[in-house]
């Protein structure tokens, strides 16, 4: 995986999530918006990972629980 793609990737998921919660038409709760990219990242983990790596992902994810920082909004560049 290229640092540069997910960068890219990073940067299409952050603006449509920012569209999501500031379009007057739509207006997604956060917490919504939150678990459903947490349930489609856990679905694409199990799919792509070995079982042994899934665990550990599964592990890391869960021990990291309190490592809590603050969204910013989206950069403009």
């Amino acid at each position: 995986m290229s640092q540069d793609r997910t960068e890219e990737a990073y940067r299409v998921i952050e603006q449509k999530v920012h569209e999501m919660l500031t379009d007057k038409d739509a207006l997604y709760d956060p917490l919504e918006i939150a678990g459903v990219m947490c349930a489609q990242a856990i679905k694409i983990y199990k799919t792509a990972l070995n079982k042994q790596d899934y665990d550990d992902i599964m592990e890391a994810i869960f021990l990291s629980r309190d490592e809590v920082t603050h969204i910013k909004g989206p950069t403009k560049h």
